[in-house]
């Protein structure tokens, strides 16, 4: 493991860390935090269609918007600094 040195403690150096449910690395690529939401979706996703047939069409229609809409905005500022920095 790594540290750096300072003034009254060393600090480890680490490769990955969560906060607020976001997943970032030393070099904030977010590409785990990206894996990670795309694979947790596609579980959601699926789990929800278990329901399909017992709702009407505009129901799931409005369900599955409300939860893919939801997904992409949390933390939508970060990952939009993301691309504007590449």
């Amino acid at each position: 493991m790594l540290c750096f040195l300072t003034v009254f403690h060393t600090l480890p150096f680490i490769l990955l860390f969560v906060t607020l449910g976001v997943t970032m690395d030393s070099a904030l690529t977010f590409s785990q935090h990206i894996s990670n939401l795309t694979r947790s979706s596609y579980f959601h996703l699926r789990r929800v269609r278990i329901i399909r047939k017992a709702v009407s069409v505009p129901i799931f229609t409005s369900i599955v918007h409300a939860y893919v809409c939801s997904r992409i905005d949390y933390c939508n500022s970060l990952l939009g600094y993301l691309a504007f920095r590449l």
